[in-house]
Formats: structure tokens, sequence, C-alpha cells
């Protein structure tokens, strides 16, 4: 009798561990996660713990990190200019509408494209919000998991629909190298030996900012690179545009606080670096 109880308990802890941790891609896309003709975004957990470590410079920001903190993950898949994209779209909305778990928040249908948000709750807490998106040439699925403020959804779909999956690319690889620096040309500390774009290596400094960051290639070279600052609610907030490092960024337009600098290569290979600016 003791040993049924005790199977019974642990299947219904596994079972509560599988749905905590389920989402639209994983549940019904899964495959896709490993099919090579999909882009793919995966942002884990650890990225989200980074970012609590951030200082807050206002209660907006304070308000950003806390809604931030309690996210478990993103995942994101897409497709461009390749037959079936209509049909993968339409098929995404399809499974949506038969699973009762989502509700549609908001739903944009044009003549070139659609827009579908929805989000999944659980005893009345937000636990995913799920984005089908595209036009014939492009399609877009993403999901974000974990706990998610009812106040920041509206925030939150306002800059996906304005930035499209950039926006979720502002998280990717900020938890894969992070370099810090103590205000002194040289002196660095890698925070994660991980790396997820390896030819890419930047000296990023001071950091903390003054008025303005100094960017640096570790290795001499005449590529050019795309330089974008995005809020910690992934909101572009200055676009540079190319530049040829060595680099030097004024940022007294920049209110006080914390950012994700990018640098993005001619193949679209990039960095993500956080940085504050007191």
């Amino acid at each position: 009798m003791k040993k049924n109880t005790l199977l019974l308990l642990l299947a219904l802890c596994l079972s509560n561990l599988t749905f905590a941790q389920s989402n639209f891609i994983s549940e019904y896309y899964a495959d896709y996660e490993t099919d090579n003709s999909f882009d793919k975004v995966n942002v884990t957990s650890k990225t989200f713990d980074l970012i609590t470590e951030v200082e807050p410079k206002s209660q907006d920001e304070r308000n950003a990190i806390d809604a931030i903190s309690k996210l478990e993950g993103i995942k994101v898949l897409s497709k461009e200019k390749v037959e079936g994209l209509v049909e993968l779209r339409a098929d995404a909305i399809t499974k949506a509408a038969q699973d009762d778990r989502y509700e549609e928040l908001i739903k944009v249908e044009t003549q070139n494209e659609n827009f579908l948000l929805m989000i999944r709750e659980e005893a009345d807490v937000v636990k995913e919000l799920t984005v089908i998106a595209g036009d014939k040439n492009h399609f877009l699925l993403a999901t974000i998991y974990g706990e998610i403020d009812l106040k920041n959804i509206s925030r939150l779909a306002s800059a996906i629909q304005n930035n499209g999956k950039e926006w979720f690319r502002v998280f990717e690889n900020i938890d894969s190298e992070e370099l810090v620096f103590n205000g002194a040309k040289g002196r660095s500390e890698k925070r994660n030996k991980k790396a997820t774009a390896d030819d890419l290596s930047f000296n990023v400094y001071p950091n903390p900012v003054s008025d303005y960051v100094q960017l640096e290639a570790i290795e001499t070279s005449d590529t050019e690179y795309q330089l974008e600052f995005f809020t910690i609610m992934g909101e572009s907030v200055k676009n540079v545009g190319k530049v040829n490092l060595p680099y030097k960024v004024q940022l007294e337009d920049l209110p006080s606080g914390a950012y994700f600098l990018r640098l993005t290569n001619a193949d679209g290979v990039f960095k993500n670096y956080r940085i504050v600016k007191p």
C-alpha cells in the first residue's frame, strides 16, 4: 500500500513538472527545434537571472526587472522566403485554436500579414505568451514562458509587434560571454566560459559607463558592425548604424539605467553585452 502511494505521488510530481515546463513549441513543434531549415532562438532562465543582478535606476526599470526575473525561457522558430509558410502559419493557428488552454489576446489580420498573440493561464497566473505571425514570405512562432506580469503584457506585445523576430534576439547569448570591465582598458573578467559566437570578441569599456563607451575588436579587422542599444525590456533606444572598430559611442542622450549593447557583423552573427549607466 505504501509503495503504491509513493509511486502515485512520484507520478503526480513528474506530471506537474512536465506541465510546468510545457510550452506551445515544445508540445506541438518540438521536431522543428532540431530542423536546420528553421532559424531558432532558445533563451534559458539563466539569462533572466543575470538581468536581475542589475541595480534598477527607476521604478519603471524595477518593474521590468521584476517581470523578467520570473521568466523561465523563450523559444522561437522562424523561416523566410520558402514555400509553405502560409500553410505553416495556418497550421499553428489551428492547433492553438483547438487547445482550449490558450486564450486569444490580440489578433491582427490584414491582406498581407497576420499577428496573433495568445496567453495560457494557470490559477489566474499567466504562464505563457505565444506569438504566431508572418506573411507569405515570413513565418514566426515564438513563446515566452514562466510567470508573466499582466501589467507588462501590453508593453511586451507592442515591443514584439514593432521589432518582430529581432525582439527575441535581444535576449539571446547574453549569458554566453559577457565582459565586465572595471574602467581600465584590458582589465576584464569573463563571467561565463561558454561561447555561441566564437568568431566575435570585443573589449567593451568602461562598464559601468560614463557618458561614453569604447568598443574594440580584440583581433584587428576591417569588418563593419551594426551597433544598437536596447532597454532590458528589449526595446530599441539607440541605433547607431554601421561602425568600424575601434569606436567611441557618446551616451549623454541615454538616461541612467541598464542596457543591452549589440554588435552584429555582416553575416548576422552578433554578441550582446550588458552595460550599466549610473
